[in-house]
């Protein structure tokens, strides 16, 4: 089972002993630890978002997680990956996601099931001390194609710098890979990155899902909610003629649509706009490939 590039690619030494953590005392670390009560970034639904295709599925991806060169390879090759962080320089807060071909077997959610043990356990290897907490099945929630998968939940210490994080894996049967996708915190980030994590894993889609598109027929706005009044909730302003996928999956109302708007600079904004302004389209044909 080719489940191993992941642990071997994290890169945990580089990470934390390339001078991106300030060393601390013991006795240091303690006394920040508890002082300092993190609050949540939250920020997802109010962030701009990038839209991640890996290994045929989809990720929105909040645009405060912070990939640098050499860190994202999405082409399409048999090992896709993706690395980003949220908080650096003495403290991490990093997202990492792979897409790797299987070249010895078939990939399935039973091979996974069967070696769900070991996989927890092969992980922990990349740490100086590693706890794993909880072991749970995982279903992705906006996926219309049924994915099931595992998530761990961890404790860890490197280099004499705790942490947490949580592990996702789940079998992408139609491009017979893996899909895997981490979050790890140190203890001193300023927020807490779990409930952000939470909200980037039910962002996965199958991209062959079949989705709903809109064309604008004028400027609109684009809200946090479905409701006109309230001029505060305004995220942004959707140009006329603009194409915007439709969100099904969740909250429906009569007359608003849920969409994500992707502006040309690539973030996108994820809220409501009104019915009386869109009309049903076709799917945006594929940019075509420039010499």
């Amino acid at each position: 089972m080719k489940y191993t590039a992941l642990l071997v690619t994290l890169a945990l030494t580089g990470v934390f002993a390339s001078g991106c953590l300030a060393a601390e005392t013991e006795a240091e670390m303690q006394t920040e630890k508890e002082a300092v009560v993190r609050q949540q970034k939250n920020g997802f639904d109010e962030a701009q978002t990038e839209l991640v295709e890996i290994g045929g599925f989809t990720v929105k991806i909040p645009s405060y997680w912070q990939a640098e060169e050499g860190e994202i390879s999405l082409d399409g090759s048999d090992q896709e990956y993706y690395c980003a962080y949220a908080e650096r320089q003495g403290k991490v807060a990093l997202l990492q996601m792979e897409a790797n071909v299987d070249d010895q077997e078939s990939v399935t959610f039973s091979l996974l099931e069967d070696e769900e043990q070991e996989i927890a356990q092969a992980f922990g290897q990349s740490f100086d001390t590693y706890d794993c907490s909880q072991s749970e099945l995982y279903e992705l929630k906006g996926s219309e194609t049924p994915v099931k998968g595992y998530l761990w939940t961890f404790t860890f210490s490197v280099q004499g710098q705790q942490g947490d994080g949580q592990f996702l894996m789940f079998p992408a049967e139609d491009e017979n890979r893996w899909m895997q996708v981490l979050m790890m915190q140190t203890d001193n980030t300023e927020f807490d990155y779990t409930g952000d994590f939470q909200k980037i894993l039910e962002s996965i889609r199958n991209e062959k899902d079949s989705a709903v598109y809109y064309r604008t027929t004028t400027t609109i706005n684009i809200r946090s909610a479905p409701d006109e009044t309230d001029d505060t909730n305004k995220l942004g302003k959707v140009p006329e003629n603009t194409v915007v996928k439709a969100d099904l999956t969740g909250e429906v109302n009569e007359r608003w649509v849920k969409v994500t708007y992707t502006a040309e600079d690539g973030s996108s904004i994820d809220g409501w706009v009104s019915k009386d302004y869109v009309e049903q389209t076709r799917a945006p044909e594929p940019e075509a490939e420039t010499e």
